[in-house]
């Protein structure tokens, strides 16, 4: 019903970090009537992990799984997808679904970090304000995904700083390496030293 639409677009606007993933499969879901619908990152090797699953009977713990003879590939090419399952096309595909919609979530330069897509018993064909909502929550997720990324790179610089800090203070001064060591105020001071000595 229309409330359960506002509080889920209510949650959803509120929702952050960790928690935004599993509201936006959700709303996902219940937007397009699925019976599962997942939010997902680009793996390693030809994979996705999964970020949120939604079924109608509560979340689901996350997995990574092949993109191979699925129509998730497609979607990873660049392909929005709303397709029928046909198990000779899509051998990879889980056999209890009849169709699957799917679209990619980009980063700026295009570069596809993930997707988004549900699933369904049959054929299924979304109206124009079904898409419509779907083209706002992959902006949203591909935003979030954006954001998750830069997070992981910054978390990842300043542990390879620290761990470049440990390196050289096995084998050095740390202070003297960074310019606050005594031996660097006693260069600093012979500096002054001379200065003074050569303007006399």
């Amino acid at each position: 019903c229309w409330r359960h639409a506002k509080c889920r677009r209510q949650c959803l606007a509120r929702a952050r970090g960790e928690d935004f993933f599993p509201v936006l499969a959700e709303h996902l879901g219940a937007t397009l009537g699925a019976r599962e619908a997942l939010i997902c990152e680009a793996a390693p090797a030809r994979r996705a992990h999964t970020l949120a699953i939604w079924r109608p009977g509560g979340p689901t713990p996350n997995y990574d799984y092949d993109l191979a003879g699925t129509p998730c590939a497609r979607v990873y090419a660049g392909e929005r997808l709303s397709i029928d399952i046909d198990p000779a096309v899509f051998p990879g595909a889980p056999q209890r679904w009849g169709a699957y919609f799917g679209m990619p979530l980009s980063a700026k330069d295009g570069a596809v970090l993930g997707h988004l897509c549900a699933w369904f018993d049959g054929p299924v064909t979304l109206t124009d304000a079904q898409q419509a909502i779907c083209e706002v929550l992959a902006n949203r997720a591909a935003a979030e995904l954006r954001l998750v990324h830069v997070k992981r790179e910054r978390a990842l610089l300043r542990a390879q700083r620290g761990q470049l800090r440990a390196e050289i203070a096995l084998s050095h001064d740390i202070q003297d390496v960074v310019g606050t060591g005594a031996a660097h105020r006693l260069v600093l001071e012979e500096v002054r030293r001379l200065s003074v000595v050569s303007g006399a």
